[in-house]
């Protein structure tokens, strides 16, 4: 069960650095009744290769709730997610201190 898991562990690790690819794999895949399924030892996953991600860091911080709708709104949209308006107020910030990337 553990080399199973093993290898189902490293597709859906792979599969997420190549979303399209896998879905179009998996797509061809034939659809049968799971009563029509014979019984075997060895699992068979499509094989995809991971390709190297960007590191990413996760940033989290609090503020008070009006702050937070008065920057939605000078962003030009009060009804702007929390997590958007945190993405917007970071580029906004690193295009104005950074931006040489």
């Amino acid at each position: 069960m553990r080399s199973a898991s093993k290898e189902w562990i490293t597709y859906t690790n792979a599969r997420k650095s190549q979303m399209e690819e896998a879905k179009s794999l998996e797509k061809q895949a034939e659809r049968v009744s799971i009563f029509e399924i014979p019984i075997r030892k060895e699992t068979a996953l499509p094989q995809l290769q991971a390709k190297p991600r960007e590191k990413v860091a996760n940033i989290l911080y609090t503020v008070p709730l009006k702050r937070a709708q008065a920057l939605a709104t000078a962003f030009g949209y009060v009804g702007m997610s929390y997590k958007e308006i945190g993405l917007k107020s970071f580029e906004y910030a690193f295009d104005d201190l950074v931006e040489d990337e």
